[in-house]
């Protein structure tokens, strides 16, 4: 089983990045490798990058568009790690705490989909209206409940032939015409999640863990805010408040 590492990031965030990849290096075993995809206009910046595979794409020169783009390239998972049979999602801020493998995120060899009513969370959570709009079809779950989100490869292109379907356009069209800005018209681990639930094929692959009845698993990621600088002290999921570059380097000393 072959399980690949994909993060999708640009310049900006190259100090988070780097500190991610540290943590992979040391804490990461049994994946089959990382892809970092990035904008090509920022392939110079990225050239520096050791311990992954790059890929890079053509961004829309519309700025306002920018984090959709971003979220098409997510769904393109298996464009970019063809040879994965499961691609485990990360993004650039995130950071891996302790050893951690392929084992974490699956039981009985399908990968753990984390999953909440929406009656459970605050009300003011946006994405059940925006998932709904995208999928045609009432949700009444939430599905980013945990970074990081695992899919079988072949779910991707099936997962953007739906989408063409229901909205009769091309797949990066649709998401680059949907609301740009907060709370964007587009949630890719929502509506990734969405589909495998209610997809009798895909909802066979994975195994669905109701934290509302279950609780969470143990985490072994945290995420920082890439918006803020990464020597600004932020609160963490662990406990305390420290600037992720301090953070990195007392977990990197153990």
């Amino acid at each position: 089983m072959k399980v690949e590492i994909l993060i999708i990031t640009y310049a900006q965030d190259i100090p988070y990045l780097e500190l991610n990849l540290q943590s992979i290096e040391r804490f990461a075993h049994g994946f089959s490798g990382v892809t970092v995809v990035a904008p090509s206009t920022e392939l110079r910046q990225f050239n520096r990058l050791k311990g992954c595979k790059l890929s890079f794409y053509n961004r829309n020169p519309k700025s306002e568009l920018w984090h959709l783009v971003a979220q098409v390239q997510k769904c393109l998972a298996d464009e970019y790690c063809p040879e994965a049979d499961f691609v485990l999602h990360t993004d650039s801020d995130c950071m891996f705490t302790e050893p951690v493998s392929p084992d974490d995120y699956f039981v009985a060899g399908k990968p753990v989909m984390l999953y909440d009513t929406y009656d459970n969370l605050p009300r003011d959570i946006p994405w059940k209206a925006v998932v709904e709009s995208v999928l045609q079809r009432p949700v009444n779950y939430e599905f980013m409940r945990r970074h990081p989100q695992v899919n079988p490869i072949g779910l991707y292109s099936e997962f953007r032939d739906c989408i063409e379907r229901l909205h009769q356009m091309p797949f990066q069209a649709y998401v680059e015409s949907r609301k740009p800005d907060f709370p964007w018209g587009f949630t890719e681990h929502n509506i990734i999640g969405a589909f495998a639930y209610y997809d009798p094929k895909w909802h066979e692959q994975y195994h669905w863990h109701n934290v509302a009845t279950d609780g969470f698993p143990k985490e072994k990621l945290i995420q920082f805010w890439s918006h803020s600088g990464i020597d600004v002290p932020q609160d963490i999921s662990h406990g305390g408040r420290y600037t992720p570059r301090h953070y990195a380097q007392r977990l990197f000393k153990t």
